[in-house]
């Protein structure tokens, strides 16, 4: 354990410092819960602790979309909001070299061998009638991407107090769109409610940026929210907010994110552990790459085999190979598609605190 101030633990910046490692854990919590999730009856067998980490995976979810508001500033920053046209160049570029190189390969295997037609790609691979498709979250970075100029400008321009007041309108508008139009609200509703711990963490990303200290009230509110989750959910379950159930579960994925953000990052300040930080940056530096891989190996292995686990010994063999398995091929795809060489921007919009979302 080595010697830290409190002014250096709780500090917004850590958040920039330690992006890649948060990237990076929340991309292998992202693979258990979707492991877990196929096998729910070995999973049972685990202490309920374990049980409760597996099924919190999706939480993962969040943690990269605060951590995208995030980065993002910083990327924006860099040139002072200008030059979006090389902003979107470097982003969508990226997440076109995934669809076409690793997802599309898939999709067209998946029509071929299954005699489907395209209609079974189009629902799977895009935003359609039938929700946000298999790589849902690769179609919703992409709109994430698209609006952050000017989430950028209206903070820039101190008007992030819009933003503030948009969060629960926009939760409101949630709850009566789950009551008028609850088919069309459950099929979209996995993006719908995203966009809130997006634009939490582009509001935090100014104090990111400015190396703002984190007021220690701050850090156990957010935690002391871990111990009333089961409470709030019971609440959530009373007949009088089964309207507001879905919006505010999702919501309160957003503090549960946080909390976990600032549990990396106090573990992480306070041991060194080299070798476990080496591990989980690596991961994070291929953590786009990762979701891809995985959905493919579990869709591909899992799905369509109908593979069973028939105890934890099995499920424990099978969650670890899955997890190498996916993490190793990941960094093999991000290796393949940095050989595609992009068109150089005429103006560098990377720099050291860049997402690898």
């Amino acid at each position: 354990m080595t010697k830290k101030t409190v002014d250096e633990i709780f500090n917004w910046y850590n958040l920039s410092k330690y992006r890649n490692i948060i990237y990076g854990f929340s991309a292998i919590w992202i693979i258990l819960y979707h492991v877990a999730n196929r096998f729910p009856d070995s999973v049972k067998y685990f202490h309920p602790f374990i049980v409760q980490i597996f099924k919190a995976g999706n939480v993962g979810v969040d943690i990269f979309l605060i951590m995208s508001g995030i980065c993002l500033y910083f990327s924006l920053k860099k040139t002072d909001g200008k030059h979006i046209l090389s902003f979107y160049k470097k982003r969508f570029t990226k997440l076109l070299k995934i669809d076409l190189f690793v997802c599309l390969p898939w999709f067209i295997f998946c029509t071929l061998s299954d005699n489907k037609d395209f209609s079974f790609f189009f629902n799977h691979a895009f935003i359609s009638e039938k929700g946000f498709g298999e790589f849902w979250f690769i179609n919703f970075i992409a709109i994430c991407y698209l609006i952050y100029p000017l989430i950028y400008k209206l903070i820039e321009s101190k008007k992030q107090n819009l933003i503030i007041a948009f969060i629960p309108i926009y939760i409101v508008f949630l709850c009566i769109l789950n009551v008028t139009c609850k088919e069309f609200y459950m099929t979209y509703e996995i993006g719908l409610t995203r966009f809130i711990p997006f634009l939490i963490g582009s509001l935090l990303a100014t104090r990111v940026y400015g190396k703002k200290p984190i007021k220690q009230s701050t850090i156990l509110i957010v935690l002391a929210l871990l111990f009333v989750r089961d409470a709030f959910f019971i609440i959530l379950q009373k007949k009088s907010f089964t309207a507001f159930e879905p919006a505010l579960s999702r919501f309160y994925l957003t503090p549960l994110a946080l909390s976990t953000i600032f549990l990396i990052i106090i573990f992480f300040e306070l041991f060194k552990l080299p070798k476990t930080r080496q591990i989980l940056e690596s991961v994070g530096k291929v953590s786009l790459e990762s979701y891809a891989v995985h959905i493919i190996i579990l869709k591909s292995l899992v799905d369509r085999n109908h593979f069973t686990t028939n105890n934890i010994t099995q499920l424990i063999i099978f969650t670890v190979l899955i997890t190498v398995t996916s993490l190793l091929l990941s960094k093999l795809v991000q290796n393949i598609l940095n050989l595609i060489p992009p068109r150089p921007p005429k103006h560098p919009v990377s720099s050291p605190s860049s997402p690898p979302l």
